[in-house]
């Protein structure tokens, strides 16, 4: 497999699908990346896809980031800030340098993957059950629960989606997980595929230094992407489909949703 260049011209979304981990021998490879806390971690989960898909997360993780610093995946070592984001506590520079971030739903792993800009994703599938009006009034901005409530019930669910993915790619990006209410900041939609961002005084943020995309993969995934502003053109979108530890990945077509400043050129 090829050694890979991180850029902040460019954010690299490695999307894997569990269920297709299945050799015997390429999930012994995976436990071999794994150190021992991480593989105690695994056991601790009661349920086969549990532990299964924390597997496959540490596995892509470790592969894909190895081959970007010219590494071993087995011999990264990580560290966790306050509020439990991982970050890589080895590796020089080079790893300073380098943002990640982990994300997954039922069955599907998103690992994104930039240089110097400061990196949330999150993924969800718009298939699956959700209370969207209970979780709406607890967790989102009155703006929000407004914009939400006004729409025909047959774009609800669609909308709640958008809202939770980028609130979740936000506190992710921040590092600072749900230390952050959810209801101190908000998305504005002006139409169905633009939005502006706003947030609480109380937060001690600058709104204007994050850019926000939403992304759609396969039918029923929606990936929301936030990421730090530079004095560069917006970063490329470049998702791909891989399996750990066999091949390169695949460019993976995706449609665009819905964006706070437009889209980055893609050629």
């Amino acid at each position: 497999m090829r050694e890979l260049s991180a850029s902040p011209d460019r954010i690299d979304i490695w999307v894997t699908r569990p269920d297709r981990a299945s050799d015997s021998g390429l999930l012994a490879q995976y436990r071999a990346l794994l150190t021992a806390d991480e593989q105690a971690r695994m056991q601790r989960f009661i349920r086969d896809q549990d532990r299964h898909r924390f597997l496959v997360t540490r596995a892509l993780t470790r592969s894909v980031l190895g081959r970007y610093l010219s590494m071993d995946g087995a011999a990264l070592a990580f560290g966790k800030n306050r509020y439990g984001r991982p970050f890589l506590d080895n590796g020089g520079e080079a790893a300073r340098s380098l943002s990640f971030n982990i994300t997954h739903t039922h069955d599907c792993v998103v690992l994104g993957v930039t240089r110097q800009r400061t990196l949330g994703i999150d993924i969800e599938s718009t298939g699956r059950d959700a209370a969207t009006l209970g979780i709406a009034d607890r967790y989102f901005s009155a703006l929000e629960c407004r914009a939400l409530n006004a729409l025909p019930a047959a774009r609800q669910r669609q909308r709640f989606f958008a809202y939770w993915t980028l609130k979740e790619s936000y506190i992710k990006a921040r590092g600072m997980g749900l230390a952050i209410p959810l209801g101190k900041f908000s998305f504005d939609f002006a139409d169905s595929d633009t939005f502006e961002f706003d947030a609480d005084p109380s937060l001690s943020d600058n709104p204007a230094q994050w850019r926000f995309w939403q992304i759609g993969i396969d039918p029923d995934f929606l990936v929301s992407i936030c990421a730090s502003t530079l004095d560069t053109p917006l970063p490329a979108l470049n998702p791909r489909a891989i399996l750990p530890l066999q091949g390169d990945g695949d460019p993976l077509p995706f449609r665009p949703v819905a964006a706070s400043h437009g889209w980055p050129d893609q050629s």
